[in-house]
């Protein structure tokens, strides 16, 4: 219980954090994800330190249900599959990839953020159960 009250607390905050950013300086951000992508340096110590840190939620957090415990372990699995995919990213996909993050789709990933972050937080800081 308090893995996943730490990881609602850490996940709540960082998303609601890094959803905010997006949603509020979104030039900035796209800025950011086409600079990226132009670094296949970047892009492999990115894609380890996410399958590094997914992996450490999934061995730390492996609860498969439905809710917000459940929504941690989400994340850490979507974590490891970021890396897994950063990892082996062609030049194809990255075109994809920079042409997926234009126009209002960033916005709609930022509220998405937003709302599971708050989730989160409401019952890692509020709920406390």
């Amino acid at each position: 219980m308090e893995t996943s009250l730490f990881l609602a607390k850490f996940f709540g905050l960082y998303l609601t954090i890094i959803g905010l950013v997006i949603v509020v300086r979104r030039d900035f951000v796209q800025k950011a994800i086409s600079s990226f992508l132009e670094n296949t340096a970047i892009i492999f110590w990115a894609g380890i330190m996410a399958l590094v840190f997914g992996l450490l939620v999934l061995i730390a957090h492996p609860v498969f249900t439905f809710g917000w415990k459940g929504l941690i372990t989400l994340f850490g699995l979507l974590a490891v599959l970021k890396g897994i995919l950063r990892l082996f990213m062609t030049d194809k996909e990255k075109i994809w990839l920079g042409n997926w993050w234009k126009g209002n789709k960033i916005s709609y990933a930022g509220y998405i953020l937003i709302l599971c972050g708050l989730y989160l937080a409401y019952h890692g800081f509020i709920a406390m159960a």
